[in-house]
């Protein structure tokens, strides 16, 4: 068993270190874990995780200006635990587990991958790497920056709504990206609402909130032609449409939050 210690504690927030095997360095993590909302407001100089209380009640952090992890630090939310980031700085990976949900706002990341069926929102903020839906999970790109757009695995999906994806977008192993937008076309050519037949190209075309894109896309890994994945055009909802959805999403927020106090 690998020796772990806990070194400071205060109402379910410690340090814990790993200790190092085979002349390693130990590792420090800092735990939030409280069931309560909590605020990162400062250089933690080591890896972050999120997670349920151990009656089992989702923790939340938040994620503000002056917030970093180490140099080389990660983020992890697990359980029905969230994160909101309006501000800081994830210098390493970022993953998510479980039903647990992210928000990005503003501040600067790497690397995001959403497992389990967890999903992950970004409105804001610099992700230099992969935002990526792996399993179950779901992301949606709504405003900010990233490198890639990804989807690997037959119930992960990906919605993009605004925002800059700077390399390209990719949907594999029966994966699903769905792009809402309007005036699409592939290659130059127009291409209707609904699943886009190329399996790779440039598409260029109008964002839900305007952003006017031309977008290098595949939908099959290199040289690997039988990962084919799915991207689907949508149009842009009528503003009535939008509200009923709208509504729809509130619904569902007050449905979640009463099976959690259940």
């Amino acid at each position: 068993m690998i020796p772990v210690k806990r070194i400071w504690q205060t109402a379910g927030i410690s340090v814990v270190v790993v200790a190092a095997l085979f002349g390693g360095t130990a590792h420090a993590t800092l735990v939030f874990n409280d069931g309560a909302v909590n605020t990162l407001d400062f250089n933690a100089g080591m890896d972050v995780i999120v997670r349920n209380s151990p009656s089992g009640d989702p923790t939340t952090l938040l994620v503000v200006d002056g917030a970093k992890t180490g140099a080389s630090g990660d983020m992890g939310v697990r359980g029905a635990s969230i994160l909101v980031m309006p501000g800081g700085e994830i210098s390493d990976g970022f993953d998510t587990y479980g039903t647990s949900m992210v928000t990005i706002n503003d501040g600067l990341l790497r690397n995001l991958q959403a497992h389990g069926s967890s999903t992950a929102s970004m409105n804001g903020g610099f992700l230099s790497g992969n935002l990526l839906a792996l399993d179950n999970a779901m992301v949606s790109l709504n405003g900010g920056s990233v490198d890639n757009l990804l989807t690997e695995g037959a119930n992960s999906r990906a919605v993009w709504r605004g925002g800059e994806v700077r390399l390209f977008v990719r949907s594999i192993v029966d994966g699903e990206i769905t792009i809402i937008g309007d005036d699409f076309a592939v290659d130059g050519s127009f291409v209707p609402f609904g699943p886009i037949a190329a399996t790779e190209g440039t598409l260029s075309g109008a964002l839900a909130n305007g952003s006017q894109i031309s977008q290098a896309f595949t939908r099959f890994f290199p040289n690997e032609p039988d990962t084919i994945g799915q991207i689907i055009l949508v149009e842009v909802p009528e503003p009535a449409s939008v509200t009923i959805l709208s509504v729809g999403a509130v619904a569902m927020w007050r449905w979640r939050s009463g099976r959690r106090r259940a």
